[in-house]
């Protein structure tokens, strides 16, 4: 987290959340505004476990900002989100006995809090409020988000999943993606961390918008996953990669490794006219009778080419374009949207969407396998496409077989696909 960004959330925590739970008696009135140095002693929370429980619930200083505290474990941890529901603050509870007083140990700053509740009855019900000292209050209120039960995965703030693989077991993961850092969640109804990453910049637009897609295969060859995440921020096309290091048990940011959009990537070819359009290519045709039967390039560089073997069995389309996923579109359903649009058929069934790792690592971007069968009867055949989002572009090379011919040539796309490379030479 970088300095200003600490300061930042420093000032607003002594500003507007300071959260704090308790109540705090005559010792409490005593008890200091801020601690530091705090380690927070989960040993002593069974015996205060009313305390804590009359705090747990969400609060909101203003409209647009939430505060949710819970519990995980025995931890009574909070969250503040702004109003984009980014979490600008987070960290945990813990009651001072010394003071009789709960404080709210700020993970970012390394700073504990004080508060206490005010208990009120207003026509005829409760209106409890959480004061925050020389700040103001924050008013109990209905979750923001959409609960529909105990289960924190219901909440509406994961916005995607993947596999990490360390030590050679395999765990599902579920990503929350904030401003600053992304955090990963086991996939479990209760919400506890599996590890995270820190942007080396803090976005500047809102981050579920900004955010594309994320990888975690194994980039540095040590067979445990590492992390890429792209991001469109305000025009800007980000890719951030971290590697997993054993000895420290992080992910570490690879700057030599990532493009903060100051220069092109991999997708984008810099020539004196401006960017143009790298093709997806391989060394050899899948076939020795290919002949072509349509070849476009448009304006924008982009391109659309279309073999097929002679007797006309199975056709093979080499195409990209521009990316043109929507906002909320995930990036498997753009990538479905994508591959089935290659088929010029009404109708399609048995879609399949499976990302493949290991074209993954090669490219160094995601790369997915779509499978589906396009038309019905007569005329159905077996689409087999390998897709690719670049920073700024999407590539396709589909296998188009007749439905009785698409098992005989399966190894030969498996072949095919495994070596494709982007090239600013034309297409075999």
């Amino acid at each position: 987290m970088t300095d200003l960004l600490k300061k930042s959330v420093a000032f607003l925590l002594a500003a507007v959340l300071c959260l704090c739970l308790a109540a705090c008696g005559s010792t409490g009135d005593k008890a200091p505004g801020t601690l530091e140095g705090i380690v927070p002693d989960e040993s002593i929370n069974y015996d205060f476990e009313d305390i804590y429980d009359e705090y747990l619930g969400f609060w909101y200083p203003t409209d647009a900002d939430s505060l949710m505290v819970t519990e995980n474990d025995g931890k009574y941890l909070y969250e503040l989100y702004d109003a984009h529901d980014e979490v600008i603050s987070s960290g945990q509870l813990q009651y001072m006995k010394e003071y009789r007083c709960m404080y709210a140990c700020c993970e970012q700053d390394g700073i504990a809090y004080r508060c206490r509740i005010q208990r009120e009855v207003l026509n005829g019900e409760d209106n409890d409020t959480l004061c925050i000292d020389y700040v103001g209050v924050f008013t109990r209120g209905e979750s923001k988000f959409e609960v529909t039960g105990d289960d924190w995965r219901t909440w509406g703030i994961v916005c995607d999943s993947g596999t990490v693989t360390r030590g050679g077991e395999d765990t599902t993961v579920l990503v929350c993606v904030h401003s600053s850092d992304a955090n990963f969640y086991y996939d479990e109804p209760t919400q506890v961390i599996f590890g995270y990453v820190e942007y080396p910049i803090t976005l500047e637009s809102d981050a579920w918008g900004a955010y594309r897609s994320i990888d975690f295969s194994d980039r540095s060859g040590d067979g445990n996953s590492d992390v890429a995440m792209q991001f469109n921020d305000g025009g800007k096309e980000l890719l951030m990669v971290w590697f997993w290091d054993a000895e420290s048990e992080e992910f570490v940011y690879q700057e030599a490794e990532s493009q903060l959009g100051e220069e092109k990537g991999q997708g984008d070819l810099i020539q004196d006219g401006g960017p143009a359009v790298l093709v997806l290519k391989s060394d050899e045709p899948p076939f020795a009778d290919m002949k072509p039967i349509q070849s476009e390039v448009r304006e924008d560089g982009t391109y659309y080419y279309a073999d097929a073997t002679e007797n006309g069995q199975i056709t093979v389309v080499n195409t990209v374009l521009q990316n043109q996923r929507d906002d909320g579109q995930t990036l498997e359903e753009y990538i479905g949207d994508c591959a089935l649009a290659l088929s010029e058929a009404a109708t399609y069934d048995s879609l399949t969407v499976e990302k493949n790792d290991a074209y993954t690592a090669k490219m160094s971007y995601p790369v997915y396998i779509v499978t589906y069968t396009a038309g019905k009867d007569a005329g159905a055949c077996e689409w087999t496409v390998f897709v690719m989002e670049t920073n700024s572009c999407t590539y396709l090379c589909g296998f188009r077989a007749a439905v009785d011919a698409a098992d005989d040539v399966k190894s030969v796309y498996e072949d095919f696909f495994a070596g494709l490379q982007l090239s600013d030479e034309e297409p075999v």
